[in-house]
């Protein structure tokens, strides 16, 4: 527990511009505006999963500490919206983040430098044609399977399902590509959260933190692609 509170005290102490510090605050507040009307379960999930998704374009280690807390809650929340697929990804994102934390941390130990910040890397055109196949042929076998479980949104949710974890392998493993898909699921999940919302208010929360995460994937993409791939 002293090593958990540790690693986040020190993801917070350095290397924040105060452009970096804003968007966090804007990114909590705009959580907190979406969730007059939430219950105090996705308001929650809205705040851990926002928090870790800006660690994880920093490449700070304690994203996954987060991350621990917002796939359980998100979970809960998709299964009472009848979005199975995500909460079948939230479980399985549960064990990711215990590998996440085995990888990074193995990462952060080899580095020459002091810094906090993991490295990153690029996947070869072959790789990334084969991740493109794979989430097509994904998203076509599970949409399929949800489809026939009665899932409110089968497509859009198969694809958030697959894009997902091969974006979050691409994660652990620190490769720059996994924002491009973490763009395409961010976007889907916005519209797929909207409909509910406009029934129920409660899950407006869940559309500003999608929003806030959407923009959070661009400026990962930034980072990644542009800023630390040159450090």
């Amino acid at each position: 527990m002293k090593e958990l509170f540790s690693v986040i005290y020190t993801d917070f102490q350095s290397g924040w511009s105060r452009k970096e510090w804003l968007w966090l605050f804007v990114a909590i507040a705009a959580v907190v505006a979406g969730s007059i009307s939430a219950s105090p379960l996705e308001f929650w999930a809205g705040i851990f999963n926002v928090v870790c998704v800006i660690l994880v374009a920093k490449g700070r280690l304690s994203n996954y500490y987060w991350g621990l807390l917002g796939v359980v809650l998100y979970a809960i929340v998709s299964y009472k919206q009848q979005l199975y697929g995500n909460m079948a990804l939230n479980v399985i994102y549960f064990g990711f983040q215990f590998w996440g934390i085995y990888e990074w941390r193995k990462t952060l130990l080899n580095k020459t430098d002091a810094g906090v910040d993991v490295s990153v890397k690029r996947l070869s055109l072959l790789q990334f044609l084969q991740m493109t196949f794979v989430v097509l042929a994904g998203t076509f076998a599970v949409s399929l399977f949800l489809r026939h479980i009665g899932d409110s949104s089968p497509v859009l949710d198969a694809f958030t399902m697959v894009a997902s974890l091969i974006a979050m392998g691409l994660m652990v493993k620190q490769y720059s590509e996994q924002w491009l898909l973490w763009i395409l699921v961010d976007i889907a999940s916005i519209y797929m959260w909207v409909i509910p919302a406009l029934d129920q208010p409660g899950s407006w929360s869940m559309v500003a933190m999608w929003t806030v995460i959407t923009g959070n994937a661009l400026y990962g993409a930034y980072m990644w692609f542009i800023v630390k791939i040159n450090k």
